[in-house]
């Protein structure tokens, strides 16, 4: 009996965890494992990364004014952005593109506008925008290569941080600061979209993208002039 009783007690009600506790313990374990695996597998697939490169910028004037054949209207600048690319499952992601865009326009018509242009100035304007671009898009891989490609759309917020003007009059060249609120609107919103095709490298992804804005509201404030652009940029990506 004293045997029986000696391989029995240890399994007996006082060395069993009973109650809450032994509960709470079978459901934090596999939900730690699996918080884990989630968090793991979530970060092993965003991505971060830098790009930078050129952007030709154009204005729509609209209808009311007729602009002369030959005149030149667009002008290239500068643009940069670091992309933050989450993952939504299937190949799809949202992405976050903050970064430094100059766009601009030139042979802007002046009838209307305020000092110091007249109705002859013929002037060139670049802004240079702190932008927020917020897009979905979808990526697909080029069957077993490394090659991908992407696309995204969505819409984009700007804020204009320096507008500048040049232009030629009776005292010779001359370059204003027109971010007055009376001449240039300091925001600016539209539509954006990219596309782009990447090199897959362990843990690195290389770039190369075209993207292009559509503005929805005039960038000066005394005619129709909303901004188009287009970009090609180099950038690389950092996966974790």
């Amino acid at each position: 009996m004293k045997n029986r009783l000696f391989f029995t007690q240890p399994f007996g009600p006082e060395s069993r965890s009973t109650g809450p506790n032994r509960t709470r313990m079978k459901f934090l374990l596999p939900l730690s494992l699996l918080l884990c695996v989630g968090f793991q597998s979530l970060d092993a697939q965003l991505q971060i990364g830098l790009r930078a490169g050129a952007v030709h910028s154009w204005p729509d004037y609209g209808d009311d004014f007729e602009i002369p054949e030959n005149a030149e209207t667009s002008v290239t600048n500068f643009g940069a952005a670091l992309d933050v690319y989450a993952p939504l499952g299937g190949g799809w992601f949202l992405s976050a593109s903050p970064g430094y865009q100059q766009r601009g326009m030139a042979c802007i018509p002046t009838i209307d506008a305020p000092p110091p242009f007249d109705p002859n100035t013929d002037s060139k304007w670049k802004i240079s925008y702190v932008d927020l671009p917020l897009r979905v898009g979808k990526r697909w891989g080029l069957g077993n290569s490394p090659w991908e490609i992407r696309a995204a759309a969505g819409p984009s917020i700007s804020y204009a941080l320096s507008a500048r003007a040049r232009f030629t009059d009776w005292w010779g060249d001359q370059d204003w600061d027109i971010r007055n609120g009376e001449t240039v609107h300091n925001w600016d919103y539209g539509i954006s979209a990219g596309a782009g095709i990447g090199y897959r490298l362990p843990n690195w992804t290389l770039q190369l993208q075209a993207d292009q804005y559509v503005g929805l509201r005039d960038v000066a404030t005394f005619t129709d002039s909303k901004v188009r652009s287009l970009g090609l940029s180099l950038g690389v990506l950092r996966t974790w």
